[in-house]
């Protein structure tokens, strides 16, 4: 299958598939406890994306895509969640100790808030 421009995915068992058809919003490494949980992981990954058929933002999971090589956070969030081990470079990344109320960053870097602790 011939890989589409903004991405192809699907579940690990293969039997579910997506395809992007647009550019998504934005990509967040999410320190939430939810996606601790559900990757096994100090933090997870969150593709925000719009849905062609509701038009309303759609979070997928990063390691879903058949392609991870490009995928890079541009916004850490939840970091008040955040294991106390994991550094983060705020020169190079916006934080936010929770949600940030613009959830489209658009590729671009938001007004950075200090993050607590």
């Amino acid at each position: 299958m011939t890989q589409h421009k903004f991405g192809d995915g699907g579940c690990q068992c293969g039997k579910v598939r997506y395809r992007l058809s647009r550019e998504p919003q934005t990509l967040y490494a999410c320190h939430c406890s939810d996606c601790q949980k559900q990757s096994g992981r100090a933090f997870g990954t969150r593709i925000m994306h719009d849905s062609d058929e509701t038009g309303q933002n759609v979070s997928i999971k990063a390691g879903s895509l058949d392609d991870t090589r490009e995928s890079r956070p541009n916004a850490h969030i939840w970091l008040q969640s955040a294991q106390p081990w994991v550094s983060v470079d705020r020169s190079k990344y916006a934080c936010f100790d929770t949600e940030p109320a613009d959830r489209a960053l658009n590729g671009k870097p938001a007004t950075r808030e200090p993050a607590d602790g």
